[in-house]
């Protein structure tokens, strides 16, 4: 069961009726909120796709341990957001105390409460 008790075929079928399902206007309305660090982009690979997210982050101009780094992260969105939490990839590698050797930004540094802005913070 997904999404206010309903199922996956239920969601799917009012994906295909034009409907978006209720996960995917929680993510819309989130990404409305968020306000990104100059440094930092939100990229929408397929815009038919709205539970997928590339961050770029350039820290080129920081003064930071990472200055001069690149960094691409992967956002992915389960359908039943917001009960369940976004997962947060770095797909460029990274030595940082919050990010394992595969790249899997820990959880609790990537959510920290109910909305787009504390996963902000998560990425700062």
């Amino acid at each position: 069961m997904l999404e206010s008790g309903q199922t996956q075929e239920q969601i799917d079928a009012a994906i295909a009726a034009g409907k978006k399902p209720p996960g995917q206007l929680r993510v819309i309305k989130d990404l409305t909120d968020i306000e990104l660090p100059s440094n930092a982009k939100l990229i929408q690979p397929d815009p038919a796709n709205f539970m997928l997210y590339h961050v770029d982050v350039d820290l080129s101009k920081e003064d930071c341990y990472w200055r001069g780094g690149k960094y691409r992260f992967t956002i992915t969105i389960p359908h039943s957001y917001p009960h369940e939490a976004p997962k947060c990839h770095c797909d460029t590698q990274i030595y940082h105390p919050n990010i394992d050797m595969q790249g899997n930004v820990c959880q609790h540094v990537a959510v920290q409460g109910q909305g787009a802005e504390d996963a902000q913070r998560g990425l700062a």
